[in-house]
């Protein structure tokens, strides 16, 4: 079973490769937005009472302004009342405002033990995707915007934001981000494993020679490894054949390479193997070096699984409505 997310319809749901069936779909964690300050509305000022001409009589004069004064009082005592009506609406609209669904900008974890999603700094996870009455319980926010995830509830989860790590090895009873800074300084672009039996990191790849220590423009690697509690040991790998794109896996099962239209798989020993060559491109990869992988291919995202030999069609992930609170943008699915 795994866990699919389809970002142009904001839905999470689940699907079994043996059966090529997707399971229910699982509305968004909602959080109910903090009440705004109405703006006070300040009442037009009362006009002037018009002077009488100097040639009237005194008293028509003196009762002319009196009924001036009288109205100007009266459409004072109107507009304090309106302000007073306007404000009592905002107050009421922003004490019953509607719970919003958090958009998802990544996912991570599987069917079996449950899944996770971030927006920004926020985290929330479920243990039951498939099951309509589960809630979404919210973790501690992030220590910075997140920008990856990867891992699962059972071993842990890691996030990434180009330049930090966090790790979260006990979600369920000690909730506690453990945030490190990479080093040596890479640009990471992305991050497989969990958080308790080690990740891999892959950098951009925007220039072979980095002056990210000290500025010397030394070669730094590709793809580190990491272990440890909070993750701070690096080592390094061969460095991959490719430039790397997708990453997929963990420190059990092994990870596989995804970029240049091939796929290499790494082992315990940071060794790269090829798998494949392919005659298209992948959007996303989930699974590791053992099982073999799921992928999503073309503009239509068509579920496509691989067993380390045979690509096999699955199916088109399933178009379905959107929930009346969805309110995501089209985001491009995170590894």
């Amino acid at each position: 079973m795994y866990v699919v997310f389809d970002a142009l319809a904001g839905a999470i749901y689940t699907y079994d490769a043996k059966l090529n069936t997707f399971g229910t779909r699982c509305p968004l964690a909602e959080v109910k937005p903090p009440p705004e300050s109405p703006t006070p509305s300040t009442p037009p000022a009362p006009p002037e009472p018009s002077a009488p001409p100097v040639d009237s009589d005194p008293v028509a004069a003196a009762a002319a302004a009196s009924a001036t004064a009288a109205a100007a009082s009266a459409t004072a005592a109107a507009a304090s009342a309106a302000a007073a009506a306007v404000s009592a609406t905002a107050a009421a609209a922003s004490a019953t405002a509607a719970s919003v669904s958090v958009p998802v900008q990544g996912i991570a974890g599987n069917s079996k033990s449950g899944v996770a999603y971030f927006n920004n700094k926020q985290v929330f996870y479920r243990t039951d995707i498939d099951n309509s009455k589960a809630e979404w319980k919210r973790l501690p926010d992030a220590p910075f915007p997140i920008t990856g995830m990867c891992g699962d509830l059972s071993n842990g989860i890691v996030i990434q934001n180009g330049d930090m790590l966090a790790q979260m090895t006990d979600v369920f009873n000690s909730p506690v981000w453990q945030s490190t800074a990479v080093s040596p300084r890479i640009p990471i672009k992305g991050i497989a494993g969990d958080g308790s039996n080690g990740i891999v990191v892959f950098r951009d790849r925007a220039a072979d020679l980095v002056g990210f220590d000290g500025g010397d423009k030394k070669f730094i690697p590709n793809v580190y490894t990491f272990t440890g509690k909070p993750y701070s040991a690096a080592q390094s790998t061969q460095e991959p054949p490719i430039f790397i794109d997708l990453l997929a896996g963990d420190g059990s099962n092994g990870y596989i390479a995804f970029g240049e239209n091939q796929l290499f798989s790494l082992d315990a020993k940071g060794a790269w193997t090829k798998i494949s060559s392919l005659k298209f491109g992948l959007n996303a990869i989930v699974g590791n070096a053992k099982d073999g992988l799921l992928a999503l291919i073309g503009a239509e995202n068509f579920l496509v699984s691989f067993d380390l030999k045979t690509w096999t069609l699955q199916n088109a992930l399933p178009t379905l409505p959107k929930l009346p609170t969805d309110t995501t943008p089209a985001t491009k699915p995170n590894q």
